[in-house]
């Protein structure tokens, strides 16, 4: 009886120490499926044998083998060629006025075509009918600037002008820069028929006192800012025009200029004639304007 409880115990103990082992493999299998599958994986990215990865890539391969063949048929593909422009879908309305009128070419019957752009262009009929209207904005501009030129212009209703030519002595002639440095020293402004004139102030505003033209061996030129460095004259041509606004003004500030160009420029000053000028000779002019 005692042997028979001996036997029961140790096959108790037996069958807890199957049953514990069989749970701690069990346990030991997931552990092993999960470490396996971390170790498959490198940055969340699958591992695949080196039979897996020839089958992974077969089938890439079939798929970029498709696109290209789908890529083929594309190309191969006949174009359509337009040869001539298409034109814009027009909606055409024909309103009938008589039920008895058959003719299409009757002038009863009322054609209105909208084109497809119809909202973002402008008829042909408005835009040749704006260029027919004037423009009180460029007409004003213009009147302006033909107002400017008459005001501007040395010879508008002169009826006699006052010159003095002033010429280097021994055939020194006198070069563009040079006149670009008395135009800057004098205060003469470059201005209308392209000539150098000198204002009542230095800033070319107020009453033209004077011009300066120059000579050379075509005889009297006017001053090419394009080409005046690089030209060169004969003589400087001083004048003003009579009748003049401030006739004593200008004639004094011409002749002390011609002065002082004469010293610079080592000339000599001459009338239109080539008679020259003394200091006896600007004296009695000067008297005769003052009476003018």
């Amino acid at each position: 009886m005692e042997v028979l409880n001996i036997l029961a115990i140790l096959l108790a103990i037996a069958v807890l120490i199957v049953g514990i082992y069989i749970i701690i493999r069990g346990i030991r299998s997931n552990n092993d499926e999960l470490d396996n599958s971390k170790s498959n994986q490198k940055h969340g990215l699958p591992i695949l044998a080196r039979n897996e990865r020839q089958l992974h890539h077969d089938h890439q391969g079939e798929d970029e083998d498709a696109l290209s063949s789908m890529a083929a048929a594309i190309s191969s593909a006949p174009t359509m060629v337009m040869d001539e422009p298409v034109a814009p879908a027009t909606v055409t309305t024909n309103t009938q006025t008589d039920s008895k009128q058959t003719d299409i070419g009757e002038s009863d019957d009322v054609a209105t075509t909208e084109t497809a752009f119809d909202g973002l262009s402008v008829p042909s009929q408005q835009i040749n009918k704006s260029f027919e209207q004037q423009s009180p904005v460029l007409d004003r501009h213009l009147d302006e600037q033909q107002s400017f030129d008459e005001s501007t212009n040395p010879l508008q209703d002169y009826t006699e002008t006052f010159t003095i030519v002033i010429t280097p002595q021994f055939g020194a002639s006198i070069s563009g820069r040079q006149v670009l440095d008395i135009a800057r020293n004098y205060g003469l402004k470059h201005g209308s028929m392209n000539m150098f004139h000198r204002h009542e102030y230095e800033d070319g505003r107020g009453v033209r006192w004077f011009s300066m033209m120059a000579e050379d061996k075509n005889g009297p030129t006017a001053f090419d800012l394009n080409t005046l460095a690089d030209d060169y004259f004969d003589s400087l041509i001083l004048f003003l025009v009579i009748p003049h606004k401030q006739l004593l003004r200008g004639y004094d500030s011409m002749v002390s200029t011609a002065g002082l160009l004469a010293g610079d420029l080592n000339a000599i000053l001459t009338d239109e004639n080539r008679m020259r000028f003394d200091a006896e000779s600007f004296d009695r002019l000067r008297a005769i304007f003052a009476n003018h």
